[in-house]
């Protein structure tokens, strides 16, 4: 015998057609063909143009935000809603170059974590307080790999060994 769940309930659609967001934060539904359209226009657009600007594959720019490529590129076509934590963390990777202590650069962490969010706009998931602490333990442990791969070459470069 199998349990029987009731289902979801589904959210009335905006004025605009356009679905309503989860409300429960850190709740994930893919996104429908007019949203994935629309993110794919803001967020996919912008986020490309960033890591473009910052001259990072998207496999490098997953590895520095410690998330998954497909995480990337499913983001930049808009086949996923993105989460607060995760804009976040791609805005640390996009602005501050592996190898790098981000001090000084928190103001440019946080303008480019508002212009990921205002891309995203309503499609935005808001994290739950254990996904923002995965996250920051992703991106603790990307940025540590990071400066341990640039070390050599920085000790190369200084002479030392």
């Amino acid at each position: 015998m199998t349990p029987h769940h009731a289902p979801a309930p589904v959210p009335a659609p905006r004025a605009s057609g356009a679905p309503v967001g989860p409300a429960t934060p850190g709740a994930r539904v893919q996104p429908g063909p007019t949203e994935q359209a629309r993110l794919r226009a803001s967020l996919g657009a912008v986020l490309r143009r960033e890591r473009a600007r910052a001259s990072l594959s998207q496999r490098r720019l997953a590895a520095l935000a410690g998330c998954h490529a497909r995480t990337v590129e499913r983001l930049e076509v808009g086949q996923l809603r993105p989460t607060t934590a995760l804009l976040a963390a791609l805005a640390h990777a996009l602005v501050v170059p592996a190898g790098y202590s981000p001090a000084g650069r928190r103001t440019a962490v946080l303008e480019v974590a508002a212009l990921l969010e205002g891309a995203a706009g309503a499609s935005l998931v808001v994290s739950t307080d254990g996904g923002e602490r995965r996250r920051r333990r992703r991106l603790r442990k990307a940025r540590l790999a990071a400066n341990a791969a640039a070390l050599p070459a920085l000790r190369a470069r200084h002479g030392r060994t």
